[in-house]
């Protein structure tokens, strides 16, 4: 099952990617021009301390807030995800409803603002 939030996309058009043990899925200072749903595997933030499954997508925040992304991610397992296009996720949105593109950056550059606690 795949987080609300890509519901009502062609999931079936954009790419996908493998990545292996240990290997980088996400660095710092990628541009946050793609959004990443995690197909199988298992991915780990280890500045939030946070594993990323199935279903879920890759440093929100950070896609909707910023230009770039903050942290990296690596693959605990092998692991497949799905690479979706900014414009996709923004015209999905928009087309919900005009303002919640807008509302969702808004709310994620809030939640930026705040500072990270590590545990």
């Amino acid at each position: 099952m795949y987080c609300d939030l890509v519901k009502g996309l062609p999931l079936d058009l954009y790419s996908q990617q493998d990545f292996g043990k240990g290997e980088v899925v996400l660095s710092r200072h990628i541009q946050t021009d793609r959004l990443l749903l995690v197909l199988t595997g298992r991915l780990y933030d280890a500045n939030l301390k946070k594993f990323y499954g199935a279903g879920e997508l890759l440093q929100l925040v950070d896609f909707f807030a910023k230009d770039h992304y903050c942290d990296l991610t690596v693959a605990k397992f092998p692991s497949r995800v799905l690479l979706i296009p900014r414009q996709a996720v923004c015209d999905l949105l928009t087309k919900q409803a005009p303002m919640t593109w807008a509302l969702a950056r808004m709310v994620a550059i809030e939640r930026s603002a705040v500072p990270r606690r590590v545990l």
